[in-house]
C-alpha cells in the first residue's frame, strides 16, 4: 500500500460474504439492507471501531453494481438525514429501466448451483451462472484467470434485492456530491445500446432524480465492463476527475483525515488507491510479478501530492 489513501472500510453487506444470512432470503430486501449500511456509516461517526482510530468526521460511500443499489434506496429514504456525506455509484445508471435486461445473467437457485456449498439455503438465495456478463465482450480486455477466480468466488442475492431494483428510480432528496460510473462495454447498461454514447445527456438527466445534490457527474470509462476493476482498464475507472471531486466535495475543511468504504454483493470495489506495480507491498510480491507477460499492467502508479497521511485498514462484519 501507498504512504497515503483514503482510509476505507469494506462492509458485506446483509446475506452477503461473512454477514449473516438470515434463514428466510424474505428478510433481505433494500429496507433492511440499506438500514443496516447506513446504522454503520453512522456508527464510524460515532464511535472507534479500533483503539487509536477516532471516529471519523465524514464518511463515503463507494457502491458497485447492487452495492450502489442499496446506497441509492438509503438515500431515497433518508434524503438529507443520510450519514454519507458523498457517494460513488458504479456500474449503475440512472434508473432501473436503463439494465439491458436481454442481457441479464442466468439466476439460479443457489442451492441447485452449489448444492456443497449452499444447499441449505433458501431457495430465494439465487447466484448468477453466467459470470461473462461482468465482462467486455472482447476476451482480450481481461485474463481468464480474473473469470476462474470470480467462479470460485461469486456469491448470492435474494429474490427480494432482485425484485426491489426498480425502487431506485424514485426521486431523493440526498444532498450531497454523487458521482455515477459506468463502462462503455457493461453488457448490462451499455454495450450494444446507444444508453452511454452521450455523456452530456447521462449527467443532465442525473438532477430528475437527484434535485438536491451538490453536485452530480457521470463518466463513462472506454473499454470497461460491469465489473470495473476486474479488466485490463481497471486503472482508470478509480483515477477520474469526477471520482476525485466527489471525494474533495464531501471533505471537510481541516486536516483529519475522511473515510472512504465500499461494498458490493459478491466483489470488491475500492477507493482510488493503487499500490506500486513493480513494488512489493505487505500483502504479498510486486503485480507485475502476478500477471502473465502478455498482460498489461493493472495499476500504474498514481503521482502527485498526497492528500493526508492514511489511517489503518479494517474491516467490518454486519451480524
Amino acid at each position: 500500500m501507498r504512504p497515503w489513501a483514503y482510509s476505507s472500510l469494506a462492509v458485506d453487506a446483509l446475506g452477503v460474504g461473512l454477514s449473516s444470512r438470515p434463514v428466510n432470503a424474505s428478510d433481505v430486501q433494500y429496507p433492511t439492507s440499506s438500514a443496516a449500511l447506513s446504522q454503520v456509516a453512522r456508527h464510524l461517526k460515532t464511535a472507534s471501531l479500533l483503539p487509536g482510530v477516532p471516529a471519523f468526521n465524514k464518511v463515503i460511500g463507494i457502491g458497485h453494481s447492487a452495492g450502489s443499489g442499496l446506497l441509492n434506496f438509503g438515500a431515497i429514504v433518508e434524503g438529507p438525514q443520510s450519514p454519507f456525506d458523498g457517494l460513488i455509484l458504479t456500474a449503475s445508471l440512472s434508473t432501473a429501466v436503463d439494465l439491458n435486461i436481454s442481457t441479464l445473467p442466468g439466476l439460479a437457485s443457489a442451492r441447485d448451483v452449489d448444492p456443497l456449498r449452499w444447499g441449505t439455503l433458501d431457495p430465494a438465495y439465487f447466484t448468477a451462472t453466467n459470470r461473462s456478463i461482468f465482462y467486455p465482450a472482447d476476451l482480450s480486455t481481461f485474463s481468464p484467470r480474473t473469470v476462474l477466480l470470480d467462479e470460485f468466488t461469486e456469491d448470492v442475492g435474494t429474490v427480494g434485492i432482485f425484485a426491489q431494483t426498480t425502487t431506485t428510480s424514485l426521486t431523493t432528496g440526498y444532498t450531497g456530491p454523487v458521482a455515477k460510473v459506468v463502462g462503455s462495454e457493461d453488457q448490462l447498461f451499455c454495450a450494444g445500446t446507444d444508453r452511454c454514447g452521450d455523456v452530456a445527456a447521462l449527467t443532465a438527466a442525473g438532477p430528475t432524480l437527484w434535485p438536491a445534490a451538490r453536485s452530480f457527474e457521470v463518466v463513462v470509462e472506454q473499454g470497461s465492463g460491469h465489473d470495473l476493476n476486474l479488466d485490463f482498464f481497471a486503472d482508470g475507472p478509480f483515477n477520474t476527475p469526477p471520482m476525485h471531486r466527489a471525494c474533495y466535495a464531501a471533505r471537510f475543511d481541516t486536516d483529519t483525515e475522511s473515510t472512504a468504504w465500499s461494498q458490493h454483493s459478491g466483489q470488491h470495489q475500492g477507493p482510488p488507491v493503487y499500490p506500486d506495480d513493480n513494488a512489493p507491498n505487505e500483502k504479498g510480491p510486486a503485480l507485475s510479478s502476478l500477471r502473465a507477460p502478455s498482460e498489461p499492467a493493472i495499476h500504474p502508479p498514481l503521482s502527485g501530492t498526497p492528500p493526508n497521511p492514511p489511517q489503518k485498514l479494517f474491516s467490518y462484519k454486519m451480524a
